[in-house]
């Protein structure tokens, strides 16, 4: 901010050291030159041209003017330019009757002895109650410090990557469990009435077996109390 500050001041000493008229034949035939709008984009740098909206008074239809570019040194710090952009008058083939007003975009190469480097600061001279009186061409950004990073190597088969289990397959599992757990209850029924029906025998057999034994004991009484008759 306080860098701004001394820049425009020094400007403003420039300026004051001319009358407003010298310091407007540095632009060269009259220009307004926009910064402010908003339909406006101010004034940029692209491809080593400055790229800028202008209007101005012309008897050419498309314009006809040309600009050029100048690096003004008034005893700023090295990595500082100012930049005017000088109007030059219209030219064309064949000329209006009246002059109309045009307005346009307008690309214009950079003064060769500008500075370069990171810290580099380019100002562009408005003409006089222009929107600025000075406008900063590409804003200082510090450089950010690198960012340590690092890469974990690891095998194939360090991390083994987890099972997707879908609802679908959690649907199967479900229903495989309770054909399991119904076949073993059924089994368990079997065993249980197989076991009962083994009793079941076991007692017609015992009753069978006592049944004959009295039979054949009351037959033979019978027989030998016949013989003995």
């Amino acid at each position: 901010m306080y860098t701004s500050i001394i820049l425009l001041t020094t400007l403003v000493l420039t300026v004051n050291a001319c009358s407003k008229e010298e310091y407007a034949a540095k632009f060269g035939a009259m220009y307004e030159l926009h910064g402010i709008g908003a339909m406006v984009t101010p004034p940029f740098v692209k491809n080593n041209k400055i790229v800028a909206e202008v209007t101005y008074e012309t008897t050419c239809a498309n314009g006809g003017s040309t600009f050029t570019t100048t690096n003004m040194d008034k005893g700023q710090p090295g990595n500082v330019a100012f930049i005017i952009m000088s109007r030059n008058e219209p030219e064309c083939g064949k000329k209006l009757e009246k002059p109309i007003t045009f307005s346009g975009q307008v690309k214009v190469s950079l003064p060769t002895n500008i500075p370069e480097g990171n810290d580099k600061q380019w100002f562009l001279a408005f003409p006089p109650d222009g929107d600025y009186e000075l406008y900063l061409l590409n804003p200082y950004k510090k450089p950010e410090p690198k960012k340590q990073t690092f890469e974990v190597k690891a095998s194939p088969s360090t991390f083994e990557p987890a099972a997707v289990v879908t609802e679908k397959e959690e649907e199967e599992k479900e229903v495989e469990e309770r054909v399991l757990l119904e076949e073993e209850e059924t089994t368990s029924t079997i065993m249980n009435e197989t076991e009962e029906e083994e009793e079941m025998k076991d007692v017609l057999e015992d009753t069978t077996s006592s049944t004959m034994t009295q039979l054949f004991a009351g037959l033979a009484e019978k027989f030998v109390g016949a013989f003995s008759l």
